[in-house]
């Protein structure tokens, strides 16, 4: 990226090649759209986004009998009167209410050209295990958000990404690990060079010996793996010659990791906003450490305790709108986070800062 945050020439070359696959091309279509999207006026994203609602709303009360009952008060169809304030009729929706419902929050009819589900479980911060539905159509946005955060910051997908996030067991064990020919699934959505995974369980010099000796160039894994290994190289003197950035996901990392990995290997460290059950939330700037919120895939809302919207500077709670999956849509869902409102963004994007 520029100082400006706009797309890298290597990157724009690559949106422009011909598709390798079907799913390549949904998902090349959606970054083109995503390039578009993110310098419009904020209110321009924000009407955009009530459209979508509008739609999403709907077909939940048409289609899901928990929605039918929850939004029968509700002008769906009137897009001002939801911007206006009616949004804020919409009742909240608990993770302990997804938890009990289950299979009834699914859709009786999911357009077809959403393709086919898939289902995902996660126990979150809470401990609740929820369990949600998600279309293809859905996992497009996916994958083209985690394409966005390379595009944004300018990884050379050529290089090697290790990986250093699963705990399944006798998984990608120490010594070896497992190796990869792609850095997600081998149709992806551009060529990419090999990656590697280490079981999130191995102990740490051991950690730091892989790592040393696979000479990754990126590494993705938790905040917790790099507080313990950063300090632990620091101590020992073991660097990484060829790594360029760390990516982290799952929590939040905050200024003093930043700092620990300038430290240890002298590389940034970049991390987003997810959940498993939500997808991507906000994905860090290209040119600061704030988020900017995917409007593309959720509206977002950080309420005081009132259920008011916060302002910026105000810290409330996490509210998040899945705009599209329409198999198993999430409603104001109360996230279990707390996030604070950020001012505009100086790089010009219109997407929401938290």
């Amino acid at each position: 990226m520029s100082a400006s945050g706009m797309t890298d020439p290597v990157w724009t070359e690559r949106l422009r090649q011909p598709p390798r696959s079907a799913k390549a091309a949904r998902i090349q279509r959606l970054l083109r759209q995503f390039e578009d999207i993110q310098w419009l006026d904020p209110d321009d994203i924000v009407a955009g986004q009530f459209r979508q609602l509008s739609l999403l709303l709907a077909h939940a009360r048409e289609t899901i009998p928990h929605y039918a009952e929850t939004l029968s008060s509700i002008d769906v169809d009137d897009t001002a009167s939801l911007m206006k304030g009616g949004w804020l009729d919409v009742p909240l929706l608990r993770r302990q209410t997804v938890n009990q419902l289950g299979k009834e929050l699914l859709s009786r009819n999911i357009p077809a050209d959403h393709g086919g589900l898939d289902a995902i479980y996660t126990s979150g911060t809470t401990g609740l295990p929820v369990r949600v539905v998600r279309s293809r159509y859905t996992l497009d946005y996916w994958s083209a958000f985690t394409t966005r955060d390379h595009i944004w910051h300018n990884r050379d997908i050529s290089k090697t990404l290790a990986a250093i996030r699963t705990s399944d067991k006798g998984f990608a064990l120490y010594p070896n690990g497992q190796r990869h020919i792609a850095w997600g699934s081998k149709d992806g959505v551009f060529e990419t060079g090999p990656s590697l995974s280490l079981n999130v369980g191995t102990a740490i010099d051991d950690m730091a010996e892989w790592i040393a000796r696979m000479q990754p160039d990126y590494i993705l894994t938790m905040p917790n793996v790099i507080k313990r290994l950063a300090p632990w190289c620091l101590e020992n003197k073991i660097t990484f010659a060829k790594l360029q950035e760390i990516s982290v996901i799952g929590e939040v990392s905050g200024e003093i990791l930043r700092q620990l990995c300038q430290e240890a290997w002298q590389v940034p460290l970049h991390d987003v906003y997810s959940s498993r059950e939500v997808g991507y939330m906000a994905l860090q700037c290209p040119v600061g450490d704030h988020y900017h919120i995917q409007s593309e895939g959720v509206y977002l809302e950080v309420l005081d305790e009132d259920n008011q919207p916060c302002r910026p500077g105000q810290t409330g709670k996490v509210v998040v709108t899945t705009l599209r999956n329409f198999a198993m849509p999430l409603i104001r869902y109360e996230v279990g986070d707390h996030a604070e409102v950020g001012e505009p963004c100086c790089c010009g994007r219109g997407l929401p800062v938290l």
